[in-house]
């Protein structure tokens, strides 16, 4: 669905909040090059975390290829590095938050600094997802540790909802031809895929 969208939307600028070991960036960067005309037109990549010591030296290696720039920073400095971001980074955007902490911080940056056409996923907020998954395991303490996870997906949520009620009427709309690609709401974050309208 990545790849789609930001070849269809003609995105120039992917921020992920979150990208751990790098891997996703990094196959999503690949994906994206494999299906352009010109290569080379290739968006920028940025994937943000608050420590990059468990970036994987495979994706440090292909990051100048696939054109991604890994970057120390702070879910909670979101407001102050998008401003940073809007002079250096060309427009649309792309935003994924996967960092699951300050999320709200990630959305109140997206909407002072996205323009119309700029893009808003937040990962793993379905939190029917993860339920199915707790009901089968095996033991209380790996039960308990997962409904800790599945309560920030619901806080995700939430603060997605939130977004779009006090946003002005229509701001933000839920884009279905993405979000319902391989199935109604199939993905991980449930009516998650936002793009901005105004």
């Amino acid at each position: 669905m990545y790849p789609e969208l930001i070849k269809n939307e003609n995105i120039k600028t992917v921020i992920e909040y979150g990208p751990f070991t790098g891997g996703a960036i990094c196959y999503m960067a690949e994906q994206v090059k494999m299906g352009m005309d010109d290569p080379s037109q290739s968006p920028k990549f940025i994937g943000i975390d608050l420590v990059l010591k468990h970036i994987d030296p495979k994706c440090r290696d292909h990051a100048e290829r696939l054109n991604i720039e890994f970057q120390q920073g702070n879910t909670a400095d979101a407001m102050e590095l998008f401003a940073k971001l809007k002079e250096t980074c060309p427009k649309p955007w792309l935003i994924v938050e996967d960092a699951h902490y300050n999320c709200k911080n990630v959305l109140e940056a997206f909407d002072a600094f996205s323009e119309k056409g700029d893009y808003v996923i937040v990962e793993d907020c379905n939190s029917d997802y993860l339920q199915a998954f707790i009901d089968h395991l095996p033991n209380d303490e790996e039960r308990w540790n997962y409904e800790q996870e599945n309560e920030v997906c619901r806080q995700k949520s939430d603060l997605v909802r939130d977004l779009c009620i006090r946003s002005p009427k229509g701001r933000y709309l839920v884009d279905s031809k993405y979000q319902d690609m391989f199935g109604f709401n199939v993905h991980k974050g449930r009516n998650s895929i936002l793009r901005r309208m105004d």
